[in-house]
């Protein structure tokens, strides 16, 4: 783990005996926790929603876009509880049809793009819907 940008990237003033990454300015921990957007604050979020929402752990798993090479989609339900997710696992935008009804519990882009042909996903967008 980097956690800051200075030299050695916060471990020891003396020389490590392995290298630093090269991005080390750039993701550290001093970073991420300075940035309310996050991959640390995303994830503290997922763990505290884990913690809340039942449907996330015991709720039946549905596949959605099992064939899909780039996006994973997916519904648990529990009762009358329903989490839809679809996620972005690729570095361009992509496209699904599927239906999303509820609202949006949790996304880590400011907008969602719907349009008559579907959702429009964003590089790595992930979007959680409860109904």
């Amino acid at each position: 783990m980097q956690w800051d940008a200075t030299e050695n990237v916060g471990f020891s003033r003396g020389k490590p005996w392995i290298d630093v990454a090269k991005n080390f300015r750039d993701i550290n921990v001093e970073q991420a926790l300075a940035d309310k957007d996050s991959v640390f604050y995303t994830y503290q979020s997922l763990i505290a929603l884990r913690k809340e929402l039942a449907v996330l752990t015991d709720g039946d798993y549905t596949d959605l876009l099992p064939e899909h090479p780039l996006v994973w989609a997916y519904r648990r339900q529990i009762a009358q509880e329903r989490l839809t997710v679809v996620a972005n696992l690729s570095a361009e935008k992509q496209l699904v049809n599927i239906e999303t009804s509820g609202r949006i519990l949790m996304n880590n882009y400011q907008q969602v793009t719907q349009t008559e042909q579907g959702i429009w996903l964003e590089p790595y967008q992930s979007i959680y819907f409860i109904a």
